[in-house]
């Protein structure tokens, strides 16, 4: 049996945008007072935001390949169910992640809750959108069309499939790391 990686697009996709999601938002963005106590283990911002960036990717990427599978995810109430369940598995081994971060100050179960709650309000942003985006198919030449812009006069046309989103969406990251790094 051969790897294709094109037939697990939507899989990669949602591993990977998540991952990258979490890393935007608590170190660019230093949400959830992230930045503001340095950790009891002695590990940097940037060392907390990676870490929980690859913990969810490899979550999400667990779940949708090794899991999944076994699973008929075959119409709309199936597909919540599971993107919840995907959430809330990423959630929970990022509440171990955060205490063993802060020296398990925080293993309570109000603390679980507000982690999980938090969590899924940040993952509701990236799987919802790659949900959205690569299970609309617009058939344009085979892709799967994302963004498709005509000018009013119906001479210009800009199209960008979701090969391109990957990149496009890297070169941004790469943009704010820089301007943030210029701003401090």
């Amino acid at each position: 049996m051969k790897f294709r990686l094109t037939s697990y697009r939507k899989q990669l996709w949602v591993s990977v945008s998540t991952g990258a999601f979490l890393f935007v938002v608590l170190y660019l963005y230093r949400s959830f007072g992230i930045q503001t106590n340095e950790s009891f283990s002695g590990h940097s911002l940037f060392v907390r935001s990676v870490s929980f960036g690859l913990l969810t990717s490899l979550v999400f990427l667990i779940n949708e390949l090794l899991i999944a599978p076994f699973f008929s995810i075959d119409n709309f109430k199936k597909s919540i169910v599971w993107n919840v369940w995907e959430i809330f598995s990423a959630g929970t081994l990022s509440f171990l992640l955060f205490n063993y971060f802060w020296d398990w100050t925080e293993l309570y179960l109000r603390g679980y809750f507000l982690m999980i709650f938090e969590f899924f309000i940040v993952m509701v942003i990236p799987v919802g959108v790659v949900n959205l985006l690569l299970n609309k198919k617009i058939h344009n030449n085979g892709h799967h069309s994302l963004i498709n812009l005509k000018a009013e006069n119906g001479k210009s046309q800009l199209t960008i499939t979701s090969d391109k989103l990957f990149l496009l969406n890297l070169k941004i990251i790469m943009l704010m790391y820089s301007l943030n790094q210029m701003a401090n």
